[in-house]
């Protein structure tokens, strides 16, 4: 998964592209758990609502990388980011 990661004077803006979360912290590296660990909350929303994720035109798509999410630690969902910073 790409994300960004951005800096703004004393913070670091990061987003993890396709899923539209956002996170911000003092650090590129607290950034990057951050966003992992909102990624994994939204895993775990997201299989609560299973079958509205799986309908909606612009949620269907993440489901294979959901069944991914959910299985990994934060660690294991850190490795898998490509990250990019500007």
């Amino acid at each position: 998964m790409n994300v960004l990661i951005e800096q703004e004077n004393d913070e670091y803006i990061g987003s993890i592209e396709h899923f539209g979360i956002v996170e911000n912290a003092k650090t590129s590296e607290e950034v990057v758990f951050k966003l992992a660990s909102s990624l994994k909350e939204f895993a775990i929303d997201y299989c609560n609502d299973l079958e509205l994720y799986k309908t909606t035109p612009n949620f269907n798509f993440m489901y294979p990388k959901i069944e991914r999410i959910l299985k990994s630690d934060i660690n294991s969902i850190v490795n898998t980011f490509e990250i990019k910073v500007k």
